[in-house]
Formats: C-alpha cells, sequence, structure tokens
C-alpha cells in the first residue's frame, strides 16, 4: 500500500531470476519499472482488501492502517485463494528482500515431506513462509483461539510470527514460557506439530553481515555460502545507509553492511565508497555522538519538561517516569528497575541520551501534548521507533 520503497527494484529483479515461481503483488500504486513474466502486479485497495476478506473469513473486517495487513498473512491462503487454484504451494512474503535462487532451497524433497516452511528454526518468518495449498494447512490460523479478535482489531499483533517475542525466541526460550498477549502462529505451529510437518531451519541472512554477493540471481555469502535470501531489515532502518538513487539494478552487485556497490571495473570508485560507506560515515557518527554524550553528560544537564507523567511505549517495551524532581528516567520494565536518567543533548534539538555504563544508545524524542513518539539509534546505526502506548496512573 503507497508508493513502491526503494529496494522494491532489488526485490523485483530478484524475482525474475526464480522464473518458475509466480509472484502476485497486491498494490493500490503504480510501478513504472519493467514487469518481469512470472510476477503480477494486482491493483487492490484497502477497503477492497476488508470487504474480501470479511467475505471469506465471514468476520467483521475493517483495517485502516496497512501494517495491519501482516496479521492476515497466515489467511492468504484463505483470502486470495481464487489465485491459488492449480498450486501445490503458495507462501508469504516482504518486500524488503532480495532472493537468490529458491529452487537450490525449495527442493521437490523439501516440498514433499514437509507442510510449512520458515526461513528460520526460532519463530515463523512471515517475511517468508511457504504453506502447502490444503485446507488443512490453510486454516490452519483458525487454530488461535485469538484469530477472531485480532481480526477484528485495528492494533498490529504480529500475529503472523509471534507477538512481537522474537528477542526471547532468539535467546532460546520456548514461546510457551513467554507471556504473551495473543496466541500466535508460532504457538499454533507447535501445538499441531503431530498433524502438520513444520520445517525450521536457517535458511536467510539478516543484519548487517556485508560481504554478500548478488551475480545473475545467485546469493552468496562470504564467498562461500549459497542463501536463500538477504533481509534488508536493519539495512533499510539504518541512518548510515547509502540508499539506491537508481533504478537500473546490474546483472552484478554487492551488498556491504552500509552500501550496495555495483560490479564496475572502475577501482577508484569502488575504493571510494568503500572508504567514504564503510569507514569514514560510521567513524564519524560514533564519534561525534560520544563528544556530544560526553560534553552533555559532563555539564550534567537536567531534563525537565520531556513527559508530565508515568508513560508506556510499544506494548511496553520501554517506560518513562517522571520523578518527584522532575527528572525524567527511562527504564526496560514496569516496576523501573534500573532506571536510567535521560540527559538532553546539548547541541541537537528535540535529542536526549540515557546515563548508562557504556554509550550505545542515544533517543530522538518528538514530544507534544497528546502525543510522544521517539526511536532509538545505536552507535551501528539501527533504528527503532516506539509510540506512547498509554500513560500509567
Amino acid at each position: 500500500m503507497g508508493d513502491f520503497p526503494w529496494f522494491f527494484d532489488y526485490f523485483i529483479k530478484s524475482c525474475e531470476h526464480n522464473p518458475t515461481i509466480d509472484f502476485y503483488i497486491f498494490c493500490n500504486t503504480s510501478y513504472d519499472g519493467e514487469i518481469p513474466e512470472n510476477v503480477s502486479l494486482l491493483n487492490l485497495t484497502l477497503d477492497e482488501f476488508n470487504l474480501i476478506a470479511s467475505s471469506k473469513l465471514k468476520l467483521t473486517v475493517s483495517i485502516e492502517d496497512a501494517y495491519k495487513l501482516c496479521d492476515f498473512k497466515p489467511a492468504y491462503g484463505v483470502i486470495f485463494s481464487e489465485y491459488l487454484i492449480g498450486y501445490d504451494f503458495w507462501g508469504v512474503c516482504d518486500l524488503d528482500i532480495v532472493f537468490g535462487q529458491i529452487r537450490e532451497f525449495m527442493t521437490e524433497s523439501l516440498l514433499s515431506e514437509y507442510d510449512v516452511i520458515s526461513g528460520r528454526p526460532d519463530f515463523p518468518t512471515g517475511y517468508f513462509m511457504l504453506f502447502r495449498n490444503e485446507k488443512e494447512v490453510n486454516y490452519l490460523f483458525t487454530k488461535s483461539r485469538d484469530y477472531k479478535m485480532i481480526f477484528g482489531s485495528q492494533k498490529h499483533y504480529c500475529f503472523d510470527e509471534c507477538n512481537f517475542k522474537h528477542d526471547y525466541l532468539t535467546d532460546g526460550y520456548s514461546i510457551f514460557d513467554i507471556s504473551c498477549e495473543i496466541e500466535s502462529m508460532h504457538h499454533v505451529l507447535i501445538k499441531e506439530k503431530n498433524n502438520i510437518r513444520v520445517f525450521w531451519d536457517f535458511l536467510i541472512i539478516e543484519g548487517l553481515p556485508g560481504n554478500l554477493k548478488w551475480v545473475n540471481g545467485q546469493l552468496v555469502f562470504m564467498e562461500r555460502y549459497e542463501t536463500l535470501l538477504y533481509h534488508f531489515k536493519l539495512f533499510k532502518n539504518n541512518i548510515l545507509t547509502k540508499k539506491k538513487n537508481s533504478k537500473a539494478i546490474p546483472k552484478k552487485f554487492k551488498i556491504y553492511r552500509y552500501h550496495i556497490q555495483n560490479y564496475s571495473y572502475n577501482l577508484f570508485k569502488i575504493s571510494y565508497n568503500y572508504l567514504k560507506y564503510e569507514i569514514f560515515n560510521p567513524y564519524y557518527h560514533f564519534l561525534s555522538q560520544r563528544i556530544d554524550y560526553y560534553i552533555s553528560v559532563g555539564l550534567n544537564r537536567r531534563n525537565h519538561n520531556q513527559c508530565s507523567s508515568d508513560s508506556e511505549f510499544s506494548d511496553g517495551k520501554i517506560f518513562l517516569r517522571k520523578s518527584e524532581g522532575k527528572y525524567t528516567f527511562l527504564a526496560y520494565n514496569k516496576e523501573f528497575r534500573g532506571q536510567r536518567l535521560i540527559i538532553p543533548s546539548i547541541f541537537k534539538t528535540n535529542t536526549f541520551y540515557v546515563r548508562e555504563k557504556s554509550f550505545t544508545t542515544y533517543i530522538i524524542s518528538h514530544f507534544s501534548e497528546h502525543k510522544i513518539n521517539f526511536r532509538t539509534i545505536d552507535i551501528a546505526g539501527f533504528s527503532y521507533k516506539f509510540q506512547l502506548k498509554k500513560t500509567l496512573v
């Protein structure tokens, strides 16, 4: 929904090099680039989706935010069933990925043995999952006790994956040992393991590893390991990343930590871009934030106006507290254990730091009378957004 992002050109180029797989992209805007034969752009507005989903799911669906569509991914086999006639498998994916050779991983042997395929072993990968096109699998989402509530709500629950419990699951916890707001598809897949065969394994590359090479559809890491896909999630949300500014996607390119370099015989240009985007820019960012942080902390500036009451952000991921001394504190738990004093930046507006043992994070804040939004940006450039959930009494 909305304009296609800059990384869509890489996505669609990688689709072109998987000609035995059909891609259906539902969208409410046009694309002025070249469309491969195996890619179909189908017009669909959010209102039209609501009508189709309501009819197919026999529920009242009236979502207003396109991000909420993620919760419906497990139900796409039902909602878009007429497009799946004749297919043995259907899947869902995001646009912020570049594919390698999908058939090198989705082999006939794998497809014959499993009903659901995830790209990671620790949680369902909503940005790439496959489902056998059978009724029992297509209606798996109905095994969640909460699916009707989720589909009828405007709130995004990360139902297609794990109710935002990724960090816990990556650390080795079981989804059933974690307090969750809803019963997600992760719960369902584990509960139904005796009825549904689920494949869990690492097939993808995420983060900012660099050293990824895409050549005519083949994606290779460290010149040695072929991979199914690279997920742009942290790459696209990084303030240090050099975004693509040309629609011409070459037959060969290399993905570094902070920029994508087209193959070229111009060694000077390659060296210049590498030094600028991989060395100088990250070092300047790190140094400037350290200087600002230590000067601000050294002058011991106090923040008297950041919030008027205790507040919870983004479903309990972070909390702000206004103490009796009118100083603002930040904590990562509702009990405010280990709370950290907020220090406003000397040099930057709408910016404050959190006093910690090590300088790892700073927070850019946007405060108004009725709305508080902010995002953290750490030294590696990762950006995370937080929104006010509720004011605590």
